[in-house]
C-alpha cells in the first residue's frame, strides 16, 4: 500500500476479514488537469492496478469498497474503470466520493 501511495496516490488495504479498502486517486482522472488531458494516459498506471486489486480480492473470496475524491472522471477512463467495475461487480460492495459541494446522495446501479 505505501508503495502505490507514495508512487500515484493510491492504495488497498485490508479493513478487516473480508473486506478492503481500495482508495483512488481520481484527481488523476479529471479533464482540469492539463498533463493528464495532453498525454492522454493513465500516468500512474491506477486503472490496471485497480483491476489486478480487484482480481485479487476476488481470489480470496472478500469484497472491496471504492472511496475517492472526485465523483467521475474524463472521457476514456471513465469508460475503462466501468469497465472495470462492471466485471467485478461481485466483488465490489459501494464506492464512496465526495467533493460536490452539496448536500445529496447519488446512487447509481448497474445497468
Amino acid at each position: 500500500a505505501e508503495a502505490t501511495l507514495r508512487f500515484g496516490g493510491y492504495y488497498a488495504a485490508r479493513a478487516r476479514p473480508g473486506l478492503f479498502v481500495v482508495a483512488m486517486n481520481y484527481n488523476l482522472f479529471q479533464d482540469g488537469d492539463f498533463w493528464i488531458a495532453a498525454n492522454n494516459t493513465d500516468v500512474a498506471q491506477q486503472l490496471p492496478w485497480l483491476r489486478d486489486v480487484l482480481r485479487q480480492v476476488r481470489a480470496l473470496k472478500a469484497k472491496a469498497i471504492l472511496i475517492g475524491h472526485e465523483p467521475s472522471m474524463m472521457q476514456p477512463y471513465q469508460r475503462y474503470f466501468d469497465a472495470i467495475i462492471e466485471e467485478y461487480a461481485d466483488v465490489v460492495m459501494d464506492e464512496f466520493v465526495g467533493h460536490t459541494h452539496t448536500e445529496d446522495v447519488c446512487v447509481v446501479t448497474a445497468a
